[in-house]
């Protein structure tokens, strides 16, 4: 009895993810935007992103929600893939605020982070 609790429980934890919460499009959607698998969000994304970065802009100038999120629309806007309802999901985050950057050095972004709501996130270990 103890396994046929255990096989219905799974079954209706699979089915809650994959029916009611259609975690297979979440999961398309982080491989599109997160993983840059949709090549027009990466590719835009980095060109608004370092075009700002060569703008000599500061860190407080650059790294503001509404800067960032312009970014991000735009990105969206040339996007495969921007159209779907899980891109709103997408945003950034700030890890620290760096008092200059050095926009010669590899990890000069290395303070934003791009980030994504939805119930995959319930599976992440940030989510325990």
């Amino acid at each position: 009895p103890l396994a046929a609790h255990v096989s219905l429980v799974s079954k209706a934890a699979v089915d809650y993810f994959f029916v009611e919460l259609h975690l297979e499009t979440h999961f398309e959607a982080l491989r599109h935007f997160l993983l840059m698998e949709d090549g027009e969000f990466a590719q835009s994304l980095s060109d608004l992103l370092f075009e700002k970065l060569g703008a000599g802009q500061t860190p407080g100038e650059l790294l503001n929600p509404l800067v960032l999120n312009s970014i991000l629309s735009k990105a969206l806007q040339y996007s495969l893939h921007g159209d779907t309802p899980h891109a709103s999901n997408l945003s950034f985050a700030l890890k620290y605020l760096p008092e200059v950057f050095a926009p010669n050095a590899p990890d000069v972004l290395s303070c934003l982070e791009l980030r994504s709501t939805g119930p995959s996130t319930l599976l992440s270990p940030r989510a325990a």
